[in-house]
């Protein structure tokens, strides 16, 4: 699923769906003969997702990005802030536990937006496909 082809054997691009969400690293992509189905499941660490839909290619991501309240492709205050939030809130963390994870968060989302301005730099080479915003 990691290495799923741009472009499949019969001409679809694959590149909707589930697969536009943030920190997906692998997707199988389906759809129907006349394409009026459109279904994806994609995994990351942490989270497996899957979609179905019934129309076309652009309705399917629209659904999965509304679902998982997520812009295509973008990273919504990264994901490494969503983790730090999590475990201060789990944890109950006051004080300076409080503030030692709020700035190793802000660390680890500030090299995840340099990751993904890399890897779009290094995608723009080749397809004008972009993983992060």
């Amino acid at each position: 699923m990691a290495t799923a082809a741009p472009v499949a054997a019969d001409g679809y691009r694959q590149d909707f769906g589930t697969s536009r969400i943030s920190g997906v690293i692998g997707t199988k992509f389906g759809w129907s003969d006349n394409r009026r189905i459109h279904a994806s499941v994609s995994t990351a660490p942490g989270f497996t997702v899957a979609a179905n839909t019934y129309g076309d290619a652009a309705t399917h991501t629209a659904d999965v990005t509304r679902a998982v309240h997520n812009a295509p492709g973008t990273i919504p205050g990264g994901s490494s802030e969503a983790i730090g939030a999590r475990i201060e809130h789990d944890l109950h963390l006051r004080g300076p536990a409080r503030q030692a994870i709020r700035d190793v968060t802000r660390t680890a989302a500030s090299y995840e937006r340099q990751a993904c301005a890399s890897a779009n730099q290094a995608l723009a080479q080749v397809t004008p496909m972009r993983v992060c915003g």
